[in-house]
């Protein structure tokens, strides 16, 4: 059986036609056979529409203010493979060897499983993430691309994730109450906490246009994950401070990326 038999890929969108074009003919190029499913959270633009026919995707729709961990979720209850791959829709797939990588690297004593995501210029701009001084940090920003495993992370972004199906659902999905930022990290920890850490499948590789379309979170929205998260995990960030630092990066956050026009924004 082919790796990508094995895996449903899950791409919360909105209004964003043209990349999540890239994004579905890089899957239909390198992962032909896996289940694709596009949660669209109420797109105005029959663009959209067309995309996901075109690619022969499963749309869901979902008509309510942005949630990404509620997008994710429903992805997930439709799904129907052993893997399902978290996926942003401004993610472009240049190489056919990653979703082999990162399903390798989702042993059966591991938990989500991450890439190495790069700027459209090559350098790196996630390699997963630790905690330091009692926050979330991302792992490798700035380098320059060359390969290496890298220092293990304490979790991977939402931004591009392989998780088993099973070890989600046993985790109840992700929380639903982090809307837009530290769900990724939250669901790593809940799976560490289960006996299944995070991991980096650092020979899987994709470029990440990172807020090209939905944009930064408001501050709100950024308080208030950060406020639920530090409190759900205070044992574990200690030196953790009271407000996100600032200009707190959206890669630590698996948000989908589109506009901000959208119901309830």
């Amino acid at each position: 059986m082919s790796d990508s038999r094995r895996v449903s890929v899950i791409i919360p969108t909105r209004d964003n036609p043209q990349m999540l074009d890239t994004v579905l003919r890089g899957l239909a190029a390198t992962a032909p056979e896996a289940e694709v499913l596009v949660v669209d959270n109420g797109s105005r633009d029959p663009a959209v529409a067309r995309a996901i026919a075109s690619a022969g995707a499963t749309p869901l729709r979902v008509d309510a203010p942005f949630n990404f961990s509620l997008l994710i979720n429903v992805g997930a209850a439709a799904s129907r493979r052993e893997f399902v791959l978290l996926l942003n829709d401004d993610i472009e797939i240049r190489d056919d060897r990653w979703l082999g990588a990162m399903v390798a690297a989702a042993g059966p004593d591991t938990g989500p499983v991450g890439a190495v995501l790069h700027h459209p210029d090559g350098s790196v701009q996630h390699r997963g993430i630790a905690l330091v001084d009692g926050r979330p940090e991302t792992l490798g920003a700035g380098e320059d691309g060359a390969e290496g495993p890298g220092p293990a992370p304490d979790a991977v972004t939402g931004a591009c994730m392989l998780v088993a199906r099973e070890l989600f659902v046993a985790l109840g999905g992700l929380e639903t109450l982090l809307r837009t930022n530290y769900n990724d990290v939250d669901l790593c920890l809940r799976a560490a906490r289960a006996g299944r850490p995070a991991a980096l499948a650092a020979d899987a590789h994709l470029i990440h246009h990172e807020s090209a379309s939905r944009g930064r979170e408001s501050t709100p929205d950024v308080r208030a994950d950060w406020l639920l998260f530090r409190t759900r995990w205070a044992h574990l960030l200690v030196g953790g401070g009271a407000v996100p630092p600032a200009g707190a990066r959206a890669s630590l956050a698996g948000r989908a990326t589109y506009s901000n026009e959208g119901p309830g924004n």
